[in-house]
């Protein structure tokens, strides 16, 4: 039930955005999580035109892909980088155990968790 209040609270939200702001809203609600997939509805439900709509959110889209793809390289070229000073420290084999071990202690804490769920039913 909290769901579907959380759901309705979104929807409102992007019901006002829409009204307060016209068409231009759906733009910028592609630039934002929970906005993204709300914005629609009340566009529906007011009935602007598909053409515009369509517009507006592949402009949006794209921006808000071409962020998350520009973070994503930023991100993975720092990662890199921190390996290969990590490496050049280490010796293969201490970097592949360190790597085995969080995996496995990650494996563990999913393992244990879905116990203690299974348990709680």
């Amino acid at each position: 039930q909290i769901r579907g209040e959380k759901q309705k609270s979104h929807q409102s939200r992007s019901r006002e955005l829409l009204m307060k702001y016209g068409e231009i809203s759906i733009l910028f609600a592609q630039l934002f999580g929970p906005a993204r997939t709300w914005i629609s509805l009340p566009a529906g439900a007011m009935r602007l035109d598909i053409k515009r709509f369509i517009l507006y959110t592949a402009i949006g889209g794209a921006i808000y892909c071409s962020i998350a793809i520009g973070l994503s390289l930023y991100v993975t070229k720092l990662i890199k980088k921190e390996i290969t000073l990590l490496t050049r420290y280490l010796h293969f084999p201490i970097v592949v155990g360190i790597i085995l071990g969080l995996a496995a202690l990650i494996m563990f804490l999913i393992i244990a968790r879905s116990r203690r769920v299974a348990r709680s039913h």
